[in-house]
């Protein structure tokens, strides 16, 4: 198995790899390429379609409590940006943190099953800038697929506590059946449908569903925008 996929790997490093989506998803969905996601990270920007953020914040160090699922304070990587819509002028305000500590997870064990040592994990809160909308919270454990033990899989949660959409990794590029090892973009789902997509190899993609609502599209920016730029990410897929 491991001989087949280095095979693979050399083969599609030959030409541009992408991720491979549901058929029907891919097909009718729009999609987007990043803009600002490789090269130096200082005062990075991210763009896509009509999406845009703010320098992306790397210093930032909080506390933080996720109903339902997790509290946690200063974990190793602290993200934080606005992304706005520039046609539309709506916007919202994301932390997100990850690598946390074991007992950081005492909550959500209620909810996922979680390895006792699982400290693979991204989470945090999406802020909607305008009055009345409510914040989400997300959690995505093992989202660099490092655990083998746990799958790469995730929740975005309304102040309820309720299941507002839910992530996978996606770990097979297009013109193999072979699943790999790494995590090479995520699926963002309601119920069983895919309604949005983030690839994170090269220079990156986001796909999302015509029948959302800016609101979800807002949503789902900046979690696939917090996705993009973590630092953790494997060096060889972004070599691929």
């Amino acid at each position: 198995m491991k001989r087949l996929a280095f095979i693979f790997l050399v083969a599609v490093s030959c030409k541009t790899a992408h991720v491979s989506l549901q058929q029907d998803f891919a097909t009718s969905a729009e999609s987007y390429e990043v803009q600002g996601k490789n090269g130096w990270q200082v005062n990075q920007v991210i763009k896509f379609g009509p999406y845009e953020t703010s320098k992306i914040d790397r210093s930032m160090t909080f506390s933080y409590h996720v109903p339902f699922l997790v509290d946690f304070s200063g974990g190793k990587e602290s993200l934080a940006f606005n992304i706005v819509n520039k046609e539309a002028g709506a916007g919202v305000n994301f932390l997100g943190d990850s690598r946390l500590k074991d007992n950081h997870l005492s909550l959500a064990k209620g909810y996922f099953q979680i390895p006792l040592k699982q400290k693979d994990v991204f989470a945090g809160a999406i802020y909607f800038s305008q009055p009345g909308l409510q914040r989400f919270d997300f959690l995505l454990l093992n989202p660099n697929n490092q655990q083998l033990t746990a799958k790469c899989q995730g929740v975005v949660l309304g102040e309820k506590g309720d299941e507002y959409f839910t992530i996978k990794g996606i770990t097979k590029l297009q013109g193999s059946k072979i699943p790999q090892t790494q995590v090479f973009g995520y699926e963002f789902l309601q119920g069983d449908k895919v309604v949005g997509a983030v690839e994170t190899l090269n220079k990156g993609r986001v796909w999302f569903d015509t029948s959302l609502s800016e609101r979800d599209r807002l949503l789902l920016s900046s979690l696939a925008t917090g996705l993009l730029v973590r630092n953790n990410l494997q060096e060889e897929v972004e070599n691929l």
